[in-house]
């Protein structure tokens, strides 16, 4: 489904084409068509069937259209609040497949922006003096992830002040879930060793090769790690989103 060569030659035609003035709707429209949709990746096909961004319905492209029509600043509740009321409403909805009931958080742009957001707010709960000295307290932190997590979570870590050596990928088990059972061991091997378990960034499949799973029991049993941990006070958890 990508564009065909000739297509993308089209595309030194926007090189320095932004100047002062305007070229009107009209004009904008017809460029779009020739040279943006011809080099463009081709999702709206129904033979695309690649990674993340899937084929939109057309429904969801007119809700787009909606909400940039009004426009609402999002960043506080009594500049948008219908959009804020969606927003809580669709992260209980999220949190609820995965046994939190009571999840609360925030949507944003993205995957890689989400994990930074929250491996920042894992870092303050986790470690609040942290921004008195930055890293002091976290000198031993260990940070589970598999080896089927997005690169954002090895960025998220270095972007957030943790060491490198923080991070501890774990084998993942069949279709990229995180294992249980080998993060349970590594756990226990870490605290054993003096070592402070700081967060688990869990994988339910592998997400380059679209292998999602109907059912969150792969999360769930990742969930009951943590709660065996917490009620032995090792982890002495704080309640943050992810």
């Amino acid at each position: 489904m990508q564009p065909p060569e000739e297509a993308l030659q089209l595309l030194h035609a926007l090189e320095k084409s932004l100047g002062d003035d305007g070229i009107g709707a009209a004009a904008a429209l017809e460029e779009f068509g020739r040279i943006v949709v011809p080099a463009s990746t081709g999702i709206p096909s129904p033979r695309y069937l690649g990674l993340i961004n899937s084929t939109p319905f057309p429904v969801a492209a007119w809700a787009d259209l909606l909400v940039s029509a009004l426009n609402n600043n999002s960043a506080a509740t009594h500049q948008s609040p219908a959009a804020s009321a969606a927003e809580k409403e669709l992260v209980r909805a999220f949190g609820a497949l995965v046994g939190w009931p009571d999840a609360g958080g925030m949507i944003v742009s993205g995957g890689s922006i989400a994990t930074l957001t929250s491996m920042l707010m894992m870092r303050d709960a986790r470690f609040p003096r942290w921004r008195q000295s930055p890293g002091l307290e976290a000198e031993h932190a260990v940070i589970y992830t598999s080896e089927a997590s997005h690169f954002s979570v090895a960025k998220a870590v270095r972007i957030a002040g943790f060491a490198e050596s923080s991070l501890h990928v774990i084998k993942g088990g069949k279709r990229g879930a995180l294992d249980a059972g080998h993060l349970l061991t590594a756990i226990e091997r870490d605290v054993a060793a003096g070592r402070t378990p700081a967060c688990v960034v869990a994988t339910v499949a592998w997400q380059a090769v679209c292998a999602y799973s109907r059912r969150a029991d792969r999360l769930k049993s990742d969930t009951s790690v943590s709660h065996r941990f917490c009620s032995a006070r090792q982890l002495q958890p704080r309640r943050c989103t992810s």
